[in-house]
């Protein structure tokens, strides 16, 4: 009964709002007295792929395999789940959370055999570091080969000793009822990830414009910039960093003097950038750059993208506007030069492996962002997943204007007066001459309108205005007879 409860549950219940993924451990007592500080619950990792939606909820009962042909589950014949028993429903619907552990090959691969092959409805995968920590896990990625666009339900990365403790208990023939839910409110910071493509103009000018809430938000939001790296089986000079199309980015269409290995480029100067300026609390957590993001703001403005190759590399899209930019907004340039030389394969391989849904993608609390691209609404729901009273920080950013004039250079500041200077006197001007015609069409009689009808001269003598009407001696019931 309570396997079908649990079910029941699975298929149905969609409630509340959400932080990180956590596991609420109902059964056996055993394994939820391990996690007697924080009340049975383990605390995991969301992945990009099959990312559940605001609101959803999923209990159901653990079930794990050995590996048989020594694949990892990589493959459907590599293992077989335990019959979990069915309920006396129409649909005969068994729920299960299906357990795999981490390797061999690509995650997301592994959450699609489950749910295709396994009927999973949800996936617990366990990491393969035993050195990792529940917070080392915070903007954890599961890999991605491709595979994931065609999941559609949620995976979790749990630590490789939460892991094996709920191994433990499975291998012991014990019943594993857990409950895996994004419902708690936040105290100290809100997670948010951001796919950024430095070649897509909206996305640059949402990052800029998103940089004055973020500065606002400071450490109350722990933020982690994303890009939208790819492999391109053929490969491509202009698109990818070697023939063989490992790193590739977006070649924009409104600057074809910019290719996508310039992209690729800018954006592994950028996660350089992030890589050696972010400051986290004491406790480890919520990471912030104010540099990244005085970066981010300046970009459009200052590092335009060319629309030929004769552009001042100074001012335009490149790596030597970038290199000065970073210097004036105080970066240490030489610490991201270092970087981009020595980290480039290890950043660029982590964005290779965890696209997301769209090049422009956001996940708040590891949870999709549907809403509008609006950086006021974004701000909005960040806060919303703090509790009451909300933090200070909020207050702050939430009272931000969508243009801030008092950062705006005094020479768009003169530009922008002389623009409302000069309309504001064309509407007067136009206001006044129309004003003119007007009163004067009113105050000037109208001269009489002759008719030829039948051999007589019909002359209206309907003025226009009353004050002003035609007098003739021979004038009767308003018209003249000649």
């Amino acid at each position: 009964m309570r396997v079908c409860l649990a079910s029941l549950v699975a298929a149905c219940l969609h409630a509340s709002t959400c932080q990180a993924a956590q596991i609420e451990i109902h059964e056996p007592d055993e394994l939820k007295a391990a996690y007697q500080s924080t009340k049975g619950v383990i605390e995991g990792a969301t992945a990009v792929f099959g990312t559940p939606f605001e609101g959803q909820v999923t209990v159901g009962r653990v079930v794990f395999a050995e590996s048989k042909l020594n694949q990892q589950y990589c493959d459907a014949d590599d293992y077989d789940l335990p019959p979990v028993p069915q309920c006396n429903w129409t649909t005969n619907y068994t729920s299960h959370i299906v357990l795999v552990t981490r390797g061999h090959c690509a995650d997301a691969l592994k959450v699609r055999i489950a749910q295709d092959a396994k009927r999973a409805f949800a996936v617990i995968v366990v990491d393969s570091d035993p050195g990792a920590t529940e917070d080392g896990l915070r903007h954890a990625m599961l890999t991605d080969d491709g595979s994931g666009a065609h999941v559609r339900i949620p995976s979790v990365l749990v630590t490789h000793s939460a892991g094996q403790r709920i191994l433990g208990a499975l291998r012991r023939n014990q019943t594993v009822f857990v409950k895996m839910a994004w419902d708690a409110p936040v105290v100290d910071s809100v997670c948010m990830d951001m796919w950024i493509t430095p070649s897509i103009p909206k996305s640059l000018h949402f990052v800029s414009e998103f940089s004055r809430y973020a500065q606002a938000l400071k450490h109350r939001l722990d933020f982690e910039p994303r890009y939208w790296i790819f492999s391109f089986a053929k490969g491509s000079p202009d698109m990818c960093l070697d023939d063989e199309g490992t790193y590739c980015a977006l070649t924009p269409r409104h600057a074809p003097s910019i290719t996508g290995r310039d992209v690729v480029h800018e954006s592994l100067r950028q996660l350089c950038l992030w890589d050696v300026t972010k400051t986290r609390l004491a406790n480890g957590d919520s990471a912030y750059s104010e540099v990244w993001w005085k970066y981010a703001q300046d970009q459009p403005r200052r590092c335009k993208p060319r629309g030929d190759f004769n552009a001042d590399p100074s001012t335009t899209f490149g790596q030597e506007c970038s290199y000065r930019l970073m210097a004036s907004v105080g970066a240490p340039v030489g610490d991201v030069r270092q970087c981009v030389e020595r980290d480039a394969a290890d950043l660029l391989e982590k964005q290779r492996t965890s696209l997301a849904w769209f090049p422009m993608a956001i996940r708040i609390s590891e949870m999709r962002y549907f809403g509008p691209l609006d950086t006021e609404q974004i701000t909005r729901v960040i806060c919303a997943h703090f509790q009451d009273p909300k933090p200070q920080e909020c207050n702050m950013a939430l009272r931000l204007k969508v243009l801030p004039l008092g950062k705006a250079s005094s020479g768009e500041v003169f530009w922008l007066a002389l623009v409302a200077s000069s309309a504001t006197l064309i509407l007067v001007g136009l206001a006044v001459i129309t004003w003119s015609w007007v009163r004067d069409m009113r105050t000037k009689p109208r001269l009489p309108r002759t008719v030829q009808r039948s051999g007589r001269v019909v002359v209206s003598a309907l003025a226009a205005d009353a004050s002003h009407r035609l007098v003739h001696p021979q004038l009767q019931h308003g018209q003249l007879y000649v």
